[in-house]
């Protein structure tokens, strides 16, 4: 009698513990992430834009999207060598960058050679990378190509990324150092989590179901060492950050082409005691080893408080989570126009541009 009474509590517990489980899905349904409607697994980098993809309507009726065959968000494919007319300019960053919200022609980097018809842009940006991420994707596939400029997009949280070997739960690589060398971990990338996006996106939710916390402290207690991984603190993060603008230099160095890094609004750029750590160290880093800087971040702050707000996407009935607070039309509209302005004022790029026909 006893048994059976604590085999039908039992029971009960964990028939309600499911319902409440199902019943918090239903009233807080997660939202997929747009990535997964346009990329793929990649053993190195975690996830790629998919070759050749074209999705209708992505963001919204009349708002497409497109991929090229050679993973960037462009319309058309690039040659090896730019045309004889042009200047070809390697955009590297993630979704600021690649332009969540809006359709490719509305990208920043796509504005920028609407601005300049001597421009060629290759839109390398891809959405969740983080710097280290970027990088390896601009080594791998950036540098089969002949470019003149390269502009790497930043904000802070692509730095912090940097600190894990998963993003949302989802694997990537992670950039360490190793005898003063930057050697990459977590290679091949685990895979099975990237086919699982339904118990990802809802990860939070089921850890709060007793069965999976009851197995989650046994395996602690028999394996006490396989918790979290290592998290990499904020200065190690900077020595690796140091290192890839080394190994950036000198990439671009061999291309002739110059390496401008480009600090980008976002909507918590006010926030000082968050970001400006992260901006301090840029600054001395590309004062140190002689790159050019361009912080985009100042003017943005300067915009009257209604202007900002146009800048980026509002909160609202998106069918991706974290869509909003990306840039706008008219916030890349902004990008593409101050960065123009400082472009067209460097003497390497004065330079370039004085080889080709004038603008109309």
């Amino acid at each position: 009698m006893l048994f059976i009474v604590v085999i039908t509590v039992a029971s009960v517990e964990g028939i309600c513990s499911i319902i409440l489980f199902l019943q918090e899905v239903a009233n807080n349904p997660q939202l997929p992430i747009a990535e997964r409607k346009h990329t793929e697994y990649d053993r190195e980098l975690g996830w790629i834009n998919t070759p050749g993809v074209y999705v209708e309507d992505m963001y919204g009726s009349g708002i497409d999207l497109k991929i090229n065959s050679q993973g960037f968000r462009n319309n058309q494919d690039f040659a090896h060598s730019p045309p004889l007319d042009k200047l070809r300019v390697i955009c590297s960053g993630d979704s600021f960058t690649f332009g969540v919200g809006v359709d490719n022609d509305h990208t920043w980097p796509s504005l920028l050679s609407s601005l300049d018809k001597r421009l060629q842009t290759v839109n390398m940006g891809q959405g969740g990378y983080g710097f280290g991420q970027a990088y390896l994707w601009y080594k791998r596939e950036g540098t089969k190509l002949e470019y003149d400029i390269h502009i790497v997009g930043l904000f802070p949280p692509m730095f912090d990324r940097m600190k894990k070997d998963e993003f949302l739960g989802y694997g990537k690589p992670r950039l360490n150092l190793r005898d003063d060398h930057l050697v990459v971990e977590n290679i091949p990338v685990p895979k099975r989590v990237y086919y699982l996006p339904w118990l990802v996106r809802n990860g939070p939710m089921i850890k709060k179901l007793k069965s999976v916390e009851l197995v989650g402290q046994i395996r602690e207690g028999i394996a006490p060492n396989r918790g979290p991984k290592e998290v990499l603190s904020a200065k190690r993060v900077c020595d690796i950050t140091s290192k890839i603008f080394e190994s950036l230099r000198e990439l671009n160095l061999t291309q002739n082409s110059i390496l401008i890094l480009v600090f980008l609004p976002w909507r918590e750029s006010y926030n000082v005691k968050t970001s400006e750590p992260f901006i301090k160290f840029v600054r001395r880093e590309a004062k140190k080893q002689g790159f050019l800087l361009i912080d985009l971040v100042e003017e943005f702050k300067q915009l009257p408080p209604d202007e900002v707000a146009k800048i980026f996407l509002p909160e609202g009935d998106y069918s991706y989570r974290y869509a909003a607070g990306h840039y706008s039309v008219k916030g890349n509209k902004f990008i593409a126009n101050k960065l123009y302005a400082h472009l067209i004022l460097l003497p390497g790029i004065i330079d370039k541009l004085s080889h080709l026909s004038p603008i109309y």
